[in-house]
């Protein structure tokens, strides 16, 4: 781009050069990945994810966060803030509490475990009692629920759990379990969650004596294997 002062030329480079180094920067990290790392070395892949998120994802404001290359435009939303750190940070039971507080949930409980990190649907936030039915509040927490689903790189497993007493016309509490979850899974397909995503289970009474509460949908996310 040319610029005159004082009837001298003046080169300056264009407003999108930093973009387009940013983006050739992405693209010789994958020539060098898939020209160094074409055996199916493991410990190489796990490095090679590391470089490629830190060149892909820049600090966001403050440092905190990450703001994708394609992000670097204009102010990010909260909610889209916490989504980049758990892409780049991983999931954690701090960002999905922070997540779910973003979005006005406050009836979901979180746990980090070695599953994974699992947002809980207990009874009384999801189903009427002795039904599989979702109710309406339940569904607007789904609706926040499957957006992540979408957007991370996660596998999500959804397990039915129930008392050892069920209602009329159940077998079981497992049966009555496995029909939660399941309601829970076709709602997420409703929401274009691909099937290959999602896993899902009823447990019946598995926690029976522990103390664990019962009458319950986890929703683990999962890091799925390379």
């Amino acid at each position: 781009m040319k610029h005159y002062i004082d009837d001298e030329q003046v080169y300056v480079s264009p407003p999108w050069m930093p973009l387009f180094l940013s983006l050739m920067l992405v693209l010789l990290t994958l020539f060098i990945f898939f020209t160094t790392f074409a055996e199916k070395d493991k410990t190489k892949i796990e490095t090679f994810k590391k470089l490629f998120r830190q060149n892909l994802l820049m600090p966001g404001k403050d440092r905190k966060g990450a703001l994708s290359i394609f992000d670097l435009g204009g102010p990010v939303e909260p909610v889209r803030t916490i989504v980049n750190r758990m892409k780049s940070e991983g999931i954690n039971k701090k960002l999905m509490d922070d997540f779910l507080t973003l979005n006005q949930i406050m009836d979901l409980r979180v746990m980090d475990g070695t599953r994974g990190v699992a947002v809980i649907l207990p009874e009384v936030a999801a189903f009427e009692e002795g039904k599989t039915g979702l109710t309406r509040e339940s569904r607007r927490y789904l609706d926040s629920i499957a957006f992540l689903v979408s957007e991370l790189p996660y596998l999500v497993e959804i397990r039915g759990y129930a008392a050892s007493r069920v209602p009329p016309g159940f077998t079981d509490a497992l049966e009555f379990s496995a029909r939660r979850a399941v309601n829970v899974y076709r709602y997420f397909l409703e929401k274009d969650i691909p099937p290959v995503k999602l896993k899902v289970s009823g447990c019946g009474d598995a926690f029976q004596g522990s103390g664990v509460p019962q009458d319950k949908v986890e929703i683990i996310f999962k890091e799925a294997d390379l």
